[in-house]
């Protein structure tokens, strides 16, 4: 992954699915929302003791069309609304379209990590195409001028046939075991990303939790994202600014459990 990015753009980086870097693949702009000078306005997120329990969301692999694909009109019902995190959030950012994983842009990706590889049959061969849709969502001060925030989530669905689903899900997983530690150039230097991962039990066909550490310069910063599978909908969550693993794993079961439900027991 790429290492010119500013220090805000780092907690939605595995977005890019649909928004490769900050604002999008095609550089949409995101809203005029400055961030805070300091991380520390995420004090008002909740405290680790108030993390609501993880929901247990069931699999759908005996369920879900094999075949089926979700229109982008339909995902987006299935993301989880700004209420859902809290008075004053607002979704700032917001993608949808047709969603297409090649092994070029896999390259393009993962260039850091493969620099001293000869051999790059780690990033699969398949490509895998389907619909997506995704939002990113900010605690909004807009008592200040000009107004004032903090991400507080990510949020992407992706649609695609069940089988293509779980290859390119268990592909991504494998590419995050390949790439658990490298480096790259960033604008202070080199930029230093570790990875890891470990499955999550009870949280839709398969799941788990990436952390995702990077090191520029004499910053630091720890991003939490769930990456789990529903039938032929691949959801990824990536924790705001400050949020805890227990947070992030908390709120990415509710996403996935009211995707499931509209999904698949309520879309025609």
């Amino acid at each position: 992954m790429r290492m010119r990015r500013t220090a805000a753009c780092v907690a939605l980086g595995l977005l890019a699915g649909l928004a490769a870097g900050c604002g999008g693949r095609d550089g949409e702009a995101a809203a005029p929302v400055s961030p805070s000078a300091s991380r520390s306005t995420a004090a008002a997120s909740p405290s680790p003791t108030e993390v609501p329990p993880v929901v247990k969301v069931p699999g759908r692999d005996g369920q879900a069309p094999p075949q089926q694909v979700f229109t982008e009109r339909q995902l987006k019902r299935a993301l989880l609304s700004p209420a859902a995190f809290g008075k004053g959030t607002e979704r700032i950012e917001a993608h949808e379209g047709p969603f297409e994983d090649t092994p070029a842009q896999r390259d393009g990706t993962w260039t850091d990590c493969r620099s001293a590889d000869k051999d790059a049959s780690w990033l699969g061969t398949a490509t895998y195409r389907g619909t997506a849709v995704s939002g990113v969502m900010m605690r909004v001060d807009r008592t200040k001028r000009p107004p004032r925030g903090h991400r507080v989530a990510g949020q992407m669905l992706k649609s695609l046939t069940v089988a293509a689903a779980r290859d390119s899900h268990r592909l991504d997983l494998a590419i995050l075991g390949h790439c658990r530690s490298y480096a790259g150039d960033a604008d202070a230097g080199t930029a230093h990303w570790t990875r890891r991962t470990r499955p999550l039990a009870d949280l839709g066909d398969e799941a788990y939790l990436e952390t995702s550490r990077l090191r520029n310069g004499n910053e630091e910063f720890t991003t939490f994202i769930v990456h789990a599978r529903v039938g032929g909908v691949l959801i990824t969550f990536t924790g705001g600014e400050d949020a805890t693993e227990e947070q992030t794993v908390s709120a990415a079961s509710r996403l996935a459990e009211h995707a499931g439900r509209t999904l698949y027991d309520v879309s025609p």
